[in-house]
């Protein structure tokens, strides 16, 4: 029969193993947001070269400021977990303890009672008045089996003793590891509370630029809707190069091109990114502006900030629709059946109309204004605008 020493070690092994798959989740998690914290940390430095507070510097310091959030509850997962294991250790140790004084109290019991047996009269008196050979035998057997017992008592305790040190031992390991990530919340709290500090001293010098930001504002506007007549303008083409209808609004797909446009969406949520590296700074669709109140502006696509110089590339493989110009920057759609990508805001174009292309191919450079570089990514469906966030692989 088992004793509750070897059960209670059986669950508590069966939930350490439980919690070990969660730790590797969480370690996981560290250094992917280490990895994006250093991404981020570079493209902020980049922007503060100008010496001046702009809308791209609010923009890293606000992702700064949220992966240092995920950094901390990160941490406080962690310790969660810790806090979990301790208590679990906690009782296995008391539930140990307990079946070792249990264990010597036996032990001590059997050891009186055979001492008492050994050595005195009646130890030979019970092997002598058995009445025939074969209870003699059986006598000495049952003595035989008494010290056998006992050596496997004196084997339990050693075995309960060997498993309870080990236990304390990882105890006390597990809360020196607590100590040390209380030591780190507290600085990464400290940092935090840092950052936070200098983006509301940023928002504050934005504000002062109101005037400047409003007229930034109209810009975009203006700049979004020229941009948006464009593809939807270099879609219709190929759409009615398609169909040879002139009012067309879906493209006529043959069965290769099918095929890609089926691949294509078959790839939701797990296309690449059009930068190896970067954050996305401004979303899908209507977004309040980050500091001036009630106004409201309407992203064609998401717009990725990222480094200076950075490399842009194809999210999946496609065929180059079209090249242009506009405002002083470029853009490339590249075709994928009847979904489109476009990449906006890029100089250096390495790609030419009509040549196929490989997903992570590279299309041009990203073009930077101020200190900030940032590309424009849009995916449409026909004539449809849709999230490229949705599509894009989660970082």
């Amino acid at each position: 029969m088992l004793r509750w020493t070897s059960i209670l070690l059986l669950l508590f092994w069966m939930v350490q193993a439980h919690a070990q798959k969660s730790r590797t989740e969480l370690e996981r998690e560290k250094q992917r947001n280490r990895k994006k914290l250093e991404e981020t940390s570079k493209i902020l430095n980049e922007t503060k070269e100008k010496q001046q507070a702009t809308l791209g510097q609010l923009s890293a310091l606000n992702e700064k400021i949220s992966l240092q959030e995920a950094k901390i509850r990160n941490i406080g997962s962690e310790l969660r977990l810790l806090d979990a294991d301790i208590l679990e250790n906690n009782e296995v140790v008391e539930a140990m303890e307990e079946d070792l004084k249990m264990l010597k109290k036996e032990y001590g019991a059997m050891v009186y009672a055979t001492s008492k047996v050994k050595y005195s009269d009646r130890f030979v008196v019970f092997l002598f008045t058995a009445e025939t050979f074969k209870q003699l035998h059986r006598r000495l057997n049952y003595l035989r089996f008494y010290a056998e017992a006992r050596r496997k008592q004196v084997t339990e305790i050693k075995k309960v003793t060997e498993a309870l040190l080990g236990q304390q031992k990882e105890l006390n390991s597990k809360r020196l590891a607590k100590k040390t990530l209380l030591n780190s919340e507290y600085m990464e709290n400290t940092t935090l509370q840092g950052m936070r500090t200098e983006q509301a001293e940023l928002v504050q010098k934005l504000k002062k630029k109101e005037k400047e930001l409003n007229d930034e504002i109209k810009a975009i506007r203006k700049a979004n809707s020229a941009l948006e007549k464009l593809i939807a303008d270099l879609i219709k083409s190929e759409i009615r190069k398609s169909t040879k209808v002139r009012n067309a609004d879906k493209i006529s797909l043959t069965p290769e091109a099918g095929l890609v446009s089926r691949s294509f969406s078959g790839n939701k949520s797990k296309l690449i990114w059009p930068v190896e590296n970067g954050f996305i700074s401004s979303r899908f669709g209507k977004q309040p502006h980050p500091v001036l109140r009630n106004v409201v502006i309407d992203n064609l696509g998401v717009k990725i900030q990222t480094n200076k110089g950075e490399k842009v590339r194809a999210v999946f493989d496609g065929v180059v629709g079209s090249i242009a110009s506009i405002q002083g920057s470029n853009l490339v759609t590249i075709q994928h059946g009847d979904y489109f990508t476009v990449y906006s805001n890029l100089k250096g174009i390495q790609v030419k109309a009509g040549q196929k292309i490989k997903m992570k191919e590279v299309i041009g450079e990203v073009q930077d204004h101020d200190g900030i570089a940032e590309v424009q990514f849009q995916i449409w469906n026909n004539m449809e605008r849709l999230d490229p966030q949705s599509w894009l692989l989660g970082k």
